[in-house]
């Protein structure tokens, strides 16, 4: 009788702690999801005539890198149409369209308090 509560309490920590370890994934997944409705939103929105992407990210911009959530400035756009971006006047790195979202609009539709 007592090894079937013990072997019922170690069956109820293993699955808390696979139901935490399946939580935090949760993040993980909702920024994928962006990043995918963000891409496909590029896509729609390219135009039929040139092929070039109408969305237009400024310089200077405050953005958000989706997959680390860092807030950076905006550089000059490269040839391989990727992104300079730095923060606190330090260059960060290049990144793409579908890596970086604006500021405000990661503030509206991803982090939440």
């Amino acid at each position: 009788m007592e090894v079937a509560i013990i072997l019922g309490a170690i069956i109820q920590v293993v699955t808390l702690i696979v139901f935490f370890v399946m939580a935090r994934n949760v993040s993980k997944i909702k920024n994928t999801l962006i990043q995918i409705n963000r891409i496909h939103n590029i896509a729609c929105q390219e135009d039929e005539n040139t092929g070039m992407n109408t969305e237009g990210l400024s310089e200077g911009l405050l953005v958000v890198e989706l997959k680390t959530e860092k807030q950076m400035r905006l550089g000059k756009r490269l040839d391989n149409g990727k992104y300079e971006c730095s923060m606190g006047g330090n260059y960060v790195g290049t990144f793409s369209d579908y890596e970086l979202m604006e500021f405000d609009e990661w503030v509206k539709n991803v982090y939440k308090k």
